[in-house]
């Protein structure tokens, strides 16, 4: 949460969307060197893996928190960002460390739920596609470019 400021900064300046585009990608890209850096049995090393899957939380957080309010009209802003955002959470994170525990054991990889993350952030660029190409149609267009 300390890299919000920043990462907010960075979204007025190139918009919510590319940085939660961003934060994605890097999801994709440093979640598996992440995942081996914390399997290496040296704490700050494991640490150092664990900040680096973080650091992504903060561009995907900012970006999607302040995208999605602008997708629903003004008489369903409220209900529209809870529903969206409780619903998202209960279906990928009540099934991610099941999903997760699952990957390990069939695979009898510990790095497995790396292919459940990868999956999870295409399936985001897919939505961000989405919301990039009706931006201009949006109910508060000027908020998600």
């Amino acid at each position: 949460m300390a890299l919000t400021p920043l990462t907010g900064r960075v979204a007025d300046r190139v918009g919510p969307i590319k940085v939660a585009a961003a934060g994605l990608v890097g999801y994709a890209v440093i979640t598996y060197p992440a995942f081996v850096l914390m399997d290496v049995g040296n704490i700050g090393i494991a640490a150092l893996g664990y900040v680096l899957i973080m650091v992504n939380m903060a561009f995907l957080q900012v970006g999607l928190f302040t995208v999605t309010p602008a997708l629903f009209p003004d008489a369903l802003r409220y209900t529209g960002t809870a529903l969206a955002t409780n619903v998202s959470v209960v279906i990928a994170g009540g099934t991610a460390p099941y999903i997760a525990t699952w990957l390990v054991r069939a695979t009898s990889d510990l790095r497995a739920p790396y292919y459940f993350v990868a999956t999870t952030c295409v399936i985001g660029l897919i939505a961000i596609a989405v919301m990039w190409r009706r931006r201009d149609t949006a109910p508060s267009a000027g908020a998600i470019a």
